[in-house]
């Protein structure tokens, strides 16, 4: 890959040189394949600075909204409506979370990326949807929202660095039912 020279400001002109007419093309002249026909567009292109915009880093994305920005949580009918039957994949700060299953009865299953599978299942508290899961018994409280691409969910239990999880971002959903690694296969 050719590279182009280093940048110099050239001193200022004093007069421009007269502009000339190009010759006609001769459309049956035959093509000569060894002239470097692209040679005059890349010195064009070094030239306005394309060699340094190619390795520029690329446009930072925007900042996800703040849960503010989203609108008001989902009911408990709506998050119902939308996750019964589905899978959804969860991720935080760009790397998978988790995926629960949403079954009939409020039941879910839960894994978190590369641990076994955990029934259990879901109620609402003060509007709050909180989900209690085999082995553990104290319910994990969460407030769904509808963001740019799925749900968004916050967890409500505790504050500060006292949280021990992060927002989740829903990043997939299926039909299909959560593949559990261990003993528990499927629902």
């Amino acid at each position: 890959m050719r590279r182009c020279a280093p940048m110099t400001r050239a001193a200022p002109a004093t007069r421009a040189a007269p502009m000339t007419r190009a010759a006609p093309i001769n459309r049956t002249a035959p093509i000569n394949r060894t002239a470097p026909a692209t040679l005059p567009l890349f010195a064009l292109l070094c030239s306005l600075g394309a060699a340094q915009l190619a390795h520029a880093d690329p446009p930072i994305a925007p900042a996800p909204p703040t849960l503010s920005q989203l609108g008001p949580a989902l009911t408990p009918s709506e998050f119902d409506a939308y996750a019964l039957g589905r899978t959804l994949t969860y991720a935080a700060q760009g790397k998978v979370w988790g995926q629960e299953q949403y079954l009939p009865g409020h039941r879910v299953l839960w894994a978190f990326t590369g641990s076994d599978c955990a029934h259990g299942s879901w109620h609402v508290e003060g509007g709050d949807i909180c989900f209690v899961y085999e082995g553990n018994e104290v319910p994990q409280c969460w407030r769904f929202y509808h963001g740019p691409q799925g749900l968004i969910a916050e967890y409500l239990n505790g504050t500060g660095s006292d949280r021990s999880a992060p927002t989740l971002a829903e990043v997939g959903q299926s039909s299909t039912p959560l593949a559990c690694a261990g003993p528990m296969i499927g629902a």
